[in-house]
């Protein structure tokens, strides 16, 4: 969901999704459960802004949580629409959420637990991460997904990357349930020959074997 909305609209747009949410899932949502900003920096470019409590469910616009941050833990969102930043950050889970509209960036992060998170429309980063092991509940990266010099071991239950995967600076040697890379795959000697029957090189590049005709049903896409 593109947005652009102008300030003095926000609060008639909280008050408007908080309505539709309760209505379609059941649960109660409140305006204030929802925070709205779509604002662009001064050189154009949408604001990523910083947060430091655990207050909202639904966020729409890019979010930061930095160092500065004291939280461990995202108890209460469930959905950015943006991109969520988390780049040197102290959060260590983040329990509720499922869904991030743009990239997530997580390099160099103390993050160790992606929860419930299964859809990243962007690109995942995950470089010199030290405590995530597995990528857990992720089904589907629409863009790059990078976990070189990280301790990723388990690429959990995803199934599809719409660009490039780079693992050639990790331990990874099972893709597990993956069944799709739009891209490149970059892999160190000892995954070329533990992965041998997943992947195939073309003019020097790497490819993942996809799974023929494969189309994953991402529910939030289909809503759009």
């Amino acid at each position: 969901m593109k947005l652009d909305i102008k300030p003095e609209k926000y609060e008639d747009f909280k008050e408007y999704m908080s309505l539709m949410l309760t209505k379609e899932t059941g649960k109660l949502y409140l305006p204030e459960d929802i925070f709205v900003e779509c604002g662009k920096d001064a050189l154009g470019f949408l604001k990523a802004v910083n947060i430091k409590q655990d207050d909202y469910k639904y966020i729409f616009g890019n979010v930061k949580f930095d160092n500065d941050c004291q939280l461990e833990s995202l108890e209460n969102l469930e959905y950015v629409n943006g991109f969520l930043l988390l780049e040197k950050s102290k959060i260590k889970e983040l329990k509720s959420l499922q869904y991030i509209g743009g990239g997530a960036y997580f390099e160099n992060s103390e993050i160790e637990d992606l929860g419930s998170l299964k859809i990243i429309e962007g690109d995942c980063l995950l470089s010199d991460t030290k405590n995530l092991k597995s990528l857990k509940n992720v089904e589907y990266i629409g863009g790059d997904l990078f976990i070189d010099e990280s301790h990723v071991l388990d690429l959990g239950n995803l199934k599809y990357i719409g660009g490039d995967l780079f693992i050639d600076g990790s331990h990874v040697l099972d893709l597990g349930n993956l069944k799709y890379v739009g891209g490149r795959i970059f892999l160190n000697e000892a995954q070329k020959h533990y992965l041998s029957d997943k992947i195939f090189e073309d003019n020097g590049n790497y490819y993942f074997r996809n799974q023929e005709d494969y189309v994953y049903n991402n529910d939030y896409i289909e809503k759009e």
